[in-house]
């Protein structure tokens, strides 16, 4: 299902038997400075083949961010990530550090390893494929990385 786009990138892996999530690791290491938002690679991708890919029709990959992380105050900005199963490019995570002066917060950046486990990707059901006939699709491919759809 995942495969790597960089030869040193670890894969993602269910770290229990009931495990919702698999953990993705950053790929690099990383220091989020307090007020910003940062893309964090992890070189790795979704690795599905055409048949797979009619057979995973209605699904999506939620990728959230680890509760380690939010415990020290990081944030996905969007709440969750969304990659759709026909996404080929790197999975990045869109990460922002809100903790800067001000209103009594914190002025502390963060950092973050190669290697250290960021996110869960979890396998998600959606209906549009049920409720909404192909008309509401574009027969467009899917060209780019986070953003892409945007016109």
């Amino acid at each position: 299902m995942f495969k790597k786009t960089d030869k040193n990138a670890i894969l993602p892996e269910a770290k229990t038997a009931h495990s919702a999530g698999y953990d993705i690791c950053s790929n690099k290491d990383i220091i989020i400075e307090a007020g910003s938002t940062i893309k964090i690679p992890t070189g790795v991708c979704l690795d599905l083949g055409v048949n797979t890919l009619r057979a995973q029709k209605g699904y999506f990959l939620g990728l959230y961010l680890r509760s380690s992380l939010g415990e020290k105050g990081l944030i996905l900005p969007n709440g969750v990530g969304v990659i759709d199963i026909d996404y080929k490019d790197e999975i990045q995570m869109i990460v922002h550090n809100p903790l800067k002066d001000g209103a009594g917060y914190e002025n502390k950046s963060f950092e973050i390893k190669k290697g250290e486990r960021i996110g869960q990707l979890i396998i998600q059901k959606h209906y549009g494929f049920e409720f909404l006939d192909d008309s509401y699709r574009k027969k467009t491919k899917r060209v780019g990385g986070i953003g892409s759809t945007n016109e």
